[in-house]
């Protein structure tokens, strides 16, 4: 299953993100985690182009959006990209055409939000895999 890498610059906001994923993986018996996390965005920069493996990337909507995609993309251009944002408006503001992310979370971030989010990532990785014969 895919690995979780999360890029805030808030700190208790990318806490809760971890708990939240981490409480999703317990709950639905997934041998997955939370690889990373940041707030910092050069470095986020640096470790998203070397993951190779097909992975889920959780991203605060900023100025440096399009850039850490842009980095994530270089190392695997078929992971996924989960936006949170404050609202519709910072996303149209921050994020340029072609980048495509598997949803979007609005802030209050909330347990439900991520159980959807990524439950919908992993349903699409799993079919892939299995289309592809490779067992997710």
């Amino acid at each position: 299953m895919p690995d979780v890498y999360v890029y805030d610059p808030d700190i208790l906001r990318h806490v809760l993100t971890k708990k939240y994923c981490f409480k999703y993986f317990i709950q639905n018996n997934i041998h997955s985690e939370v690889k990373f996390i940041t707030d910092d965005t050069t470095e986020a920069k640096e470790v998203f182009s070397a993951v190779t493996e097909q992975s889920i990337f959780i991203l605060n909507c900023d100025e440096y959006t399009d850039e850490l995609i842009d980095s994530l993309k270089q190392g695997n251009p078929e992971s996924y990209i989960i936006i949170v944002a404050n609202d519709f408006n910072e996303i149209l503001r921050n994020m340029k055409s072609g980048h495509t992310p598997a949803g979007f979370i609005l802030r209050p971030m909330c347990q439900a939000d991520i159980n959807k989010t990524i439950g919908d990532i992993i349903s699409d990785y799993t079919a892939k895999n299995k289309r592809c014969g490779m067992a997710g």
